[in-house]
C-alpha cells in the first residue's frame, strides 16, 4: 500500500525554533522531567549460544539499565508517575550505552526506559534471545512494586502501558515481540523500529532466525519506523526497513532521515567508538544529536497516539481504532497519565487544534478542558499526528527528514 502525506519543510532554523516553542518548552530538547539511572541484573537459564551458534544451555548474567523520570522538587507541576514503560533493544553487538541519549530523552518526557546488554562477542540466535525480555520485565515488575521495590522505581513503572522499540537487529526483535502480543503476561501496546534489519545472508530465515517482516505482515499491526536514507552493508537492500515498510498496516508512520547512515542513530560514549562504528557499519553526514532528537520526537508522537487510543487495554489491529470508541473522558485521561507533555502541547498546540477541529468527530478523543497529568489537556491521536507533520513541514528540509503515514 502507498504511503501518504510526504512532507518536507520550508522554514529557517530560527523560524522553526521560535514556532515550536511555547512556555519555554521545546519538543526537540529534553522534556519537563529530570532522570535517574537504576541498574540491575538477572541470571538467565536460557541458552546463550556460542560463536558456532550452538545451544549449550549455559546460564548467563544479563545486566539491566533503567532510565527513570523524576521530578526535581516536590513543588514541580510534572506528576511523579506511574509512567509507561518503553523497552529499548540494542542492535547487533551494540551496548545499551550507545542508546543512552535516546533513553534519557524519552525519560525526560515521561517514559521509564528499560534496556539490557546481551553477552558481548557472542552470537545469540534471535529465538534464543527472545526470552531475555520476559526475565528483564519480571525484574522491573518486582523492582517497582511490592516489598522488594527499589526507592527510585517505587510506583514509577506502569507495565500495563508497555511499548517496545529497537535499532537494527533490536528493531527486528522488537517487531517479533510486538507480533507475539505480550511478554511475561504483559500486553505490548505499540512498537517503534529504528532502521530495522531482518534476515540477511548471514542469518537466513530459519527456526532460529524467524522473519520479523513476515510476522508483521501476518499480524496486520501498525507501527512506527525511523529509517536511514543511506544504505550500506549493515542495512542492505532486501533486508532493511523497506521490508518492514511493505509489511506495515495502514496508519503506520515512516520517518526517513535522508542523510543518516545505519550507525547515526547510535551515540557511543567515546568518539573513537563512534568513528569505528561508522567505518565498519556505515555512518552518514547527519549529526547523531539531530538523529536522536528527531527520532525521539517521532517516538513520543507515535506512542502518545497509540497509548491514548488504547485506554481499555485492547490491542490495536490493522485498521485504525476510532478514538471515540476508546472509552470515556476519564479513561482517556488515565491512559495519558504519566506521558509527560504530549508532542502537540510542546509548542505545537495551535497546529494540532486546527487539525483536530477539521477532523470528523468520530476520529477524535472527546476530552474535557481540565488538564491531564503533566498539566496538559488530553489530545487525540489525529492531533498528535498533525503536530508532528507540522514540524516536518516547517523544518524537515533542513534536517533532511521525510515523514509519511501509510494509507
Amino acid at each position: 500500500m502507498p504511503f501518504l502525506w510526504p512532507l518536507r519543510g520550508r522554514a529557517s532554523a530560527a523560524a522553526s525554533r521560535t514556532q515550536f516553542m511555547m512556555n519555554e518548552v521545546d519538543i526537540m530538547r529534553d522534556g519537563p522531567y529530570v532522570w535517574s539511572k537504576v541498574t540491575g541484573q538477572v541470571t538467565s537459564v536460557r541458552s546463550a549460544g556460542n560463536h558456532l551458534q550452538q545451544d549449550d544451555s549455559r546460564p548467563l548474567k544479563l545486566p539491566l539499565f533503567v532510565t527513570v523520570p523524576m521530578v526535581s522538587s516536590p513543588t514541580d507541576a510534572a506528576p511523579p508517575g506511574p509512567f509507561p514503560v518503553c523497552v529499548l533493544l540494542n542492535g547487533f553487538q551494540a551496548r545499551a550505552s550507545y542508546y543512552a541519549p535516546l533513553a534519557r530523552r524519552l525519560a525526560s518526557w515521561g517514559y521509564v526506559v528499560l534496556q539490557y546488554n546481551a553477552p558481548a562477542l557472542t552470537i545469540i540466535p534471535d529465538a534464543a534471545e527472545m526470552p531475555y525480555l520476559g526475565e528483564a520485565l519480571r525484574w522491573l515488575q518486582a523492582a517497582s512494586s511490592g516489598e522488594a521495590a527499589q526507592p527510585t522505581l517505587q510506583g514509577r513503572a506502569d507495565l500495563n502501558r508497555l511499548v517496545v522499540a529497537g535499532h537494527s537487529r533490536g528493531g527486528k526483535l522488537a517487531a517479533l515481540h510486538f507480533c507475539s502480543g505480550s511478554v511475561a503476561g504483559l500486553p505490548i501496546r505499540s512498537a517503534f523500529l529504528i532502521d530495522p534489519v531482518d534476515n540477511t545472508a548471514y542469518t537466513p530465515e530459519s527456526a532460529a532466525y524467524p522473519s520479523a517482516s513476515k510476522a508483521l505482515r501476518a499480524a496486520g499491526r501498525r507501527f512506527g519506523i525511523a529509517a536511514a536514507g543511506l544504505i550500506g552493508s549493515a542495512n542492505p537492500e532486501g533486508s532493511n526497513w523497506r521490508l518492514f515498510e511493505a509489511a506495515a498496516a495502514p496508519g503506520s508512520w515512516r520517518l526517513l532521515l535522508q542523510r543518516a547512515g545505519h550507525t547515526t542513530f547510535m551515540k557511543p560514549p567515546t568518539g573513537v567508538e563512534a568513528c569505528l562504528l561508522d567505518r565498519i557499519f556505515g555512518g552518514g553526514p547527519l549529526s547523531r544529536d539531530t538523529a536522536v532528537s528527531v527520532t525521539a520526537a517521532a517516538m513520543l508522537g507515535w506512542f502518545g497516539q497509540e497509548l491514548a487510543q488504547q485506554p481499555s487495554g485492547k490491542h490495536q489491529g490493522g485498521s485504525r481504532t476510532a478514538a471515540a470508541s476508546a472509552g470515556s473522558t476519564s479513561s482517556v485521561q488515565a491512559a495519558a497519565h504519566g506521558l509527560g507533555m504530549p508532542l502537540a502541547a510542546a509548542g505545537l498546540r495551535e497546529a494540532a487544534a486546527a487539525t483536530a477541529a477539521s477532523t470528523p468527530e468520530a476520529d477524535l478523543v472527546q476530552h474535557s478542558t481540565e488538564p491531564a497529568a503533566g498539566g496538559v489537556g488530553t489530545l487525540s491521536g489525529p492531533a498528535l499526528a498533525a503536530a508532528f507533520q507540522h514540524w516536518v513541514t516547517a523544518a524537515g528540509d533542513e534536517a533532511g527528514v521525510e515523514f509519511m503515514v501509510k494509507s
